[in-house]
């Protein structure tokens, strides 16, 4: 014979278990979430602006290939470059500044 369990007061049954939720997932999140290596850090990357002159010769790929981290992608770096200086296409001209976004990585 199987026995059923009625719940009489649904209001305290609903806000009981979300409360359980909640506790939980906070747990899991504290327990899991944290690294608790002791002494391990991420190193802090520190974005700096440069502003050059363009020289005969100069191009927007050589000079991603100039100042980029090593870890970016040179497409991505050029991107970032048209962005930072409004420019609508590959065109860059003899004596005209343009500003470089150069990340550093500290230890």
């Amino acid at each position: 014979m199987k026995k059923y369990f009625f719940i009489k007061n649904t209001k305290r049954f609903i806000s009981t278990l979300v409360l359980f939720l909640f506790i939980s997932q906070a747990l899991f999140g504290l327990i899991w979430g944290i690294p608790n290596v002791r002494g391990a850090s991420v190193p802090s990357t520190t974005t700096y602006f440069h502003s050059i002159q363009i020289q005969e010769g100069d191009n927007l790929w050589n000079l991603a290939q100039r100042y980029k981290s090593e870890k970016e992608d040179i497409r991505e770096y050029i991107k970032r470059i048209q962005k930072l200086n409004q420019l609508n296409g590959n065109h860059i001209y003899i004596g005209e500044y343009l500003i470089l976004p150069i990340e550093v990585v500290a230890h």
